[in-house]
This record gives structure tokens, C-alpha cells and sequence, in this order.
């Protein structure tokens, strides 16, 4: 008996068998071909990865061969208190001969033109935020007036037209820079 049943499953074993080799050799027709390139970016990602694996380590070694140095220290290599500088400070002063500041130099008084011309910027933001828009026109102008400005003058003007337009007084019609 057992003869007969094989002979009934080989039709159905050859025709799996015949079946299978077929499929397998129609997904490897429709397999695109290995691209050259994968090879090489797979060894450039091989040599990235072995390069950031070490990275720990020579960082590590690194920093444990720097020492870190006190900018400040005293002549026998110690570190410095606050009344050894104090000290160092007097007789440094004491060598100028007093002639050294401690308070900074003052700013100059700023120009007529430059009091003028901050006074109009101001005028101008103003203006500006009674129309509730900052036009091209008004960006140029500002522009011409800033010229005439002293730095900290600038900084003032400039820092109201931002602090109106951040807070939606005045809405920005400009393409481009604003002054």
C-alpha cells in the first residue's frame, strides 16, 4: 500500500518542486541588481561606526592629560587669596602714582545733530504707532536718522521699534529690513 500512495504524491511533489524553482527564479528576475555603490557607503558607515566606538576612549585619554591651571598664582605656587590681590592691587597703584581710574572714562556728551536726529527717530516710531503700521518709507528714514546716531543712542531708537513691533503696536508692512 505504502507503493501507491507514493506514486499518487509524486505528481503532486514534482509539480511543488517544478512550482517552487519557477517562482524562485522569477523573484530573482524581478530583483533589481545590487547597486555598486551599497558595497562603499557600507564600508563608510563601517569606518563611522568604528570611529565614534573609539571616540569615548580617546576623549577620555585626552582630558586625563590636561591639566587644568589656576590663572592667577602666587610665587611659590600656591593659590591666591583675596587679600594677597588686595595687597598686589595697592602696590600697583602705589607704582602708578595714583594716576590710575577706577571709574571709567566718560562717554562724550552726544552732538546736536545727534540729539536731533534721536529725537526724530523717536518722533517717528511714534508716528508709526498711531497708524498701527511700519511702512518702507518709514524704515528708510529711520535708516537715514540712525547715521547720525551715537551707538547708544541707536541701540535706544532701535530697541523701541522692536519692543512696539513685539508687543503688535505696529504691524510691519516691510519686506526686507526694518530700519
Amino acid at each position: 500500500m505504502p507503493l501507491t500512495s507514493l506514486k499518487q504524491a509524486l505528481p503532486i511533489l514534482l509539480a511543488t518542486l517544478m512550482l517552487g524553482v519557477a517562482l524562485g527564479w522569477f523573484a530573482g528576475r524581478a530583483a533589481p541588481p545590487p547597486d555598486p555603490r551599497t558595497d562603499e557607503v557600507l564600508r563608510h558607515l563601517e569606518g563611522q561606526q568604528a570611529l565614534l566606538e573609539a571616540l569615548p576612549a580617546r576623549l577620555a585619554a585626552q582630558a586625563a592629560s590636561q591639566q587644568v591651571r589656576c590663572a592667577v598664582a602666587s610665587s611659590s605656587g600656591a593659590g591666591v587669596d583675596a587679600a594677597e590681590l588686595r595687597a598686589e592691587l595697592a602696590r600697583l597703584r602705589e607704582e602708578s602714582g595714583g594716576t590710575a581710574r577706577s571709574e571709567p572714562p566718560r562717554k562724550p556728551e552726544p552732538s546736536p545733530q545727534a540729539v536731533a536726529a534721536q529725537r526724530q527717530g523717536h518722533q517717528l516710531i511714534e508716528d508709526a504707532t498711531r497708524s498701527g503700521q511700519w511702512r518702507a518709507e518709514d524704515a528708510q528714514a529711520l535708516r537715514q536718522l540712525l547715521i547720525d546716531m551715537n551707538d547708544a543712542q541707536r541701540d535706544e531708537v532701535t530697541q523701541r521699534l522692536v519692543v512696539q513691533l513685539n508687543e503688535g503696536k505696529l504691524k510691519t508692512l516691510v519686506r526686507g529690513p526694518i530700519f
